[in-house]
């Protein structure tokens, strides 16, 4: 949970606080922007271990670690919490950056980390422009997950600002994903027209049914079919979003997909767009996810040009949680 108070009430007192924010950084305390004093982040309703998988090598082991001190800084500390990194067989992480991620038990909260290797040639028939490996190795969710029945997927450019356990609240029944439908947002901030887009930096993936159902199969067939026709569709503009999560969405039926409420997949790259920071004032009050999606990534543009400075400035506070923090002075000033 994080504090807006005026900010979200009065649009330039927010933008004089945010900036403020950005260029007082010593002064600019992270429960100040961020974290309240929240008895629902001491004990934890679930029972059974919330278990959370990414992507990750010493390529983005920094913003990974970012995602994770936002992760562990919001859910309830009793919360039994694995957190998987998958990674190539041949692109393990460093032992400093390993060493750097494990760190965050002692300084944040404790939680198990493990990392998993898989096998790249499983997805060499999808190599083009497109196919990011991180999209492909989630259609092997069920797979390289063989003893869970549900997982959480998170990206390494998104922040956590809220308890993503309650994720398992949600009554899935024969769904096998659980996203946010975009959209709506998208047309009505942007100058694109989309009648459905699904957003892949979150997602709450019912492993079970995924399995059952032989969905796995249903994805590669979506995939082959996005590889030898990426160009006609990217002509076209068929897609939003990156063609990849189309190809990834587009082979779950819409009927077999649980909306997710808009809190769990805030996009930063709309929020200088129109009035849509205004507008959607709600869902950041009771936010959970940011997504820094697009080119604009906070890790690599400190001057945030396409970036909300308020959502900036969450992802700088939990990156000063980080051990990278200290190596990268300039994102904080």
């Amino acid at each position: 949970m994080f504090v807006l108070n005026k900010y979200l009430k009065f649009k330039w007192i927010a933008l004089i606080l945010s900036t403020f924010c950005l260029l007082t950084f010593s002064s600019c305390k992270t429960e100040d922007v961020i974290i309240e004093d929240d008895k629902s982040l001491i004990y934890s309703k679930y029972k059974k271990e919330v278990n959370v998988f990414c992507c990750a090598d010493d390529g983005n082991a920094s913003p990974t670690c970012t995602m994770i001190a936002s992760l562990l800084s919001n859910i309830p500390r009793d919360q039994r919490l694995t957190v998987h990194v998958v990674h190539f067989e041949d692109e393990a992480m460093s032992e400093e950056n390993i060493s750097k991620l494990s760190s965050l038990k002692n300084t944040i909260r404790d939680f198990n980390l493990a990392f998993i290797p898989f096998d790249r040639k499983k997805i060499e028939n999808f190599k083009n422009e497109f196919w990011h490996k991180a999209i492909l190795v989630k259609l092997f969710a069920a797979d390289i997950f063989e003893n869970l029945d549900e997982i959480i997927w998170i990206d390494d450019d998104v922040v956590v600002v809220g308890n993503v356990a309650e994720v398992y609240d949600f009554d899935m029944k024969d769904k096998y994903l659980a996203a946010v439908d975009l959209s709506y947002y998208y047309t009505n901030y942007s100058n694109e027209k989309c009648d459905y887009w699904l957003t892949a930096g979150f997602g709450f993936y019912n492993l079970k049914n995924m399995r059952r159902d032989g969905i796995k199969d249903v994805l590669l067939r979506s995939c082959e079919y996005y590889t030898k026709n990426s160009e006609e569709i990217k002509k076209e503009r068929r897609i939003v979003g990156g063609i990849e999560e189309y190809a990834l969405t587009d082979g779950i039926p819409r009927e077999k997909v649980f909306l997710l409420p808009h809190e769990y997949s805030i996009m930063s790259f709309l929020g200088l767009k129109g009035t849509y920071f205004e507008d959607i004032s709600e869902n950041i009050k009771n936010g959970k996810i940011i997504h820094f999606a697009g080119l604009d990534k906070p890790w690599k543009n400190h001057k945030i040009k396409g970036i909300h400075p308020f959502f900036y400035s969450l992802w700088r506070e939990y990156f000063k949680m980080t051990p990278y923090f200290d190596e990268n002075k300039k994102f904080g000033s």
